[in-house]
């Protein structure tokens, strides 16, 4: 497989996440708000506008990247699929969006699903300007399998706990998660973001 497949394939296996017993992704999205609201938005007294600036923007980019990861989910629940559904395009873009897209293809092609969701965790703890903001994503797919269409699991023994360097862009006035590096792990103990 090439190196786009299989790291399409582990977030695809790491994707089996935020809907395990759907209360999973319900909680982390609310525990994110879903970005300022219409009209002037003022800083905190304790806040500067570069600060108040910078927590607005990580705060959309984290949502972008649960909300594409939430659909990501759905889709490989369901059997993968053919092309991005509107939701992936507003939240992903870039090498993220094709990567995920692989994976969805060949979730289809071979007739695979995840039979749940997996815990997640992302931090906006890295670098921030103005036009990119870098996140961290701890992705917990132990408990996730890959069925065929005879229920037959394909991915044992495959890559269960992943930590993501996520590269989020500002795409007009979105944020969209763009491109990553991962590293599988076997503990995320002692990893910044994950614990």
């Amino acid at each position: 497989m090439t190196r786009r497949i299989v790291r399409g394939l582990a977030a695809a296996v790491a994707v089996g996440a935020c809907l395990a017993a759907t209360s999973g992704c319900d909680w982390i999205v609310q525990q994110i708000p879903s970005g300022p609201t219409p009209g002037t938005v003022q800083p905190t007294s304790t806040e500067t506008a570069q600060e108040h600036t910078m927590r607005l923007d990580k705060e959309a980019a984290k949502n972008a990247y649960v909300n594409g990861w939430t659909e990501m989910d759905r889709l490989v629940m369901a059997g993968g699929a053919d092309k991005p559904t509107k939701k992936l395009t507003d939240d992903f873009s870039g090498t993220y969006l094709a990567d995920n897209v692989e994976a969805l293809q060949l979730f289809k092609k071979n007739g695979w699903h995840n039979d749940k969701s997996a815990p997640l965790r992302v931090t906006a703890d890295q670098g921030w300007s103005a036009s990119k903001i870098e996140l961290t994503a701890c992705e917990d797919s132990s408990k996730v399998r890959t069925l065929d269409r005879s229920g037959r699991e394909v991915n044992k023994g495959g890559v269960r706990l992943i930590v993501q360097t996520l590269v989020a862009k500002k795409t007009g006035d979105r944020w969209k998660i763009d491109s990553q590096t991962s590293r599988p792990v076997k503990t995320f103990d002692n990893e910044a973001g994950c614990s």
